[in-house]
């Protein structure tokens, strides 16, 4: 049972794919309204410890708790109302329109056949002026730059409509400006809509300075997890990256 201040907590949890093992009896809490950021090298367990969150990885032993509830007692649309989680690399093979994408995420929230009611209207308007996308509502997604998709990506995020949202390398192809967009709009998404945020990242920079909490995975075990105002960059490659220092 969970603290009513810990959005998801962790107890024990290990995964093993192929006879390897992925994550190693990881526990850890993440409070409420709060940005968390998990870094680690590649193959330290980030994405799979962010899919286990949302029941996409089942793990091999222990358990999640979403608000005093465990997640393998919720069903597919009680998690879906609750977290969502947006991974890397996200391919659309097909033709789809901007406004369709984002409408998408209200699955959860749609009623058999029927069509979108005013309130999906409503969400994915507000997703989309939060997020500059409107601009972009009558384009192919695949017509977008890399920059632009994550925030039509980011506000079908936000017309799910979850008070959880999960982020596996946000950042990750983008350049300087694109970054610096997306890090406004999670920052508003924290500060205004009271959002708890987790997400994996490898800039050590970019983890200390906007996160409330960093985690740090090696080799599937949790290093650490601590307020960002006390960690160091110098322990973070140390121990997390095993170098003594960047050239």
């Amino acid at each position: 049972m969970q603290n009513d201040s810990y959005t998801i907590t962790a107890i024990d949890l290990s995964v093993t794919k192929n006879c390897l093992k992925i994550l190693s009896d990881i526990s850890l809490s993440f409070k409420d309204k709060t940005l968390n950021t998990i870094i680690g090298l590649n193959g330290s367990g980030k994405s799979t410890l962010l899919k286990t969150f949302c029941n996409l990885e089942i793990p091999d032993s222990g358990s999640v708790f979403i608000k005093n509830r465990e997640i393998k007692t919720l069903n597919r649309k009680e998690i879906a109302k609750t977290i969502t989680f947006l991974p890397q690399n996200i391919v659309v093979s097909a033709p789809f329109k901007v406004k369709d994408i984002i409408f998408m995420s209200r699955f959860p929230y749609k009623k058999s056949f029927l069509s979108y009611s005013s309130e999906d209207t409503d969400a994915v308007v507000k997703a989309m002026e939060l997020t500059n996308t409107l601009q972009f509502e009558k384009r192919d997604i695949n017509s977008l730059s890399g920059g632009e998709r994550q925030k039509v990506f980011l506000a079908a995020v936000l017309a799910q409509e979850t008070p959880i949202i999960l982020l596996d390398e946000p950042f990750n192809g983008l350049d300087i400006k694109a970054t610096s967009e997306i890090v406004k709009i999670l920052m508003n998404i924290k500060s205004e809509m009271n959002k708890t945020i987790i997400m994996a990242l490898h800039d050590i920079s970019m983890a200390k300075n906007i996160s409330d909490t960093i985690i740090a995975l090696s080799k599937g075990m949790l290093i650490f997890s601590k307020p960002a105002h006390e960690v160091t960059t110098e322990e973070i490659i140390r121990n997390v990256f095993e170098m003594e220092k960047i050239f």
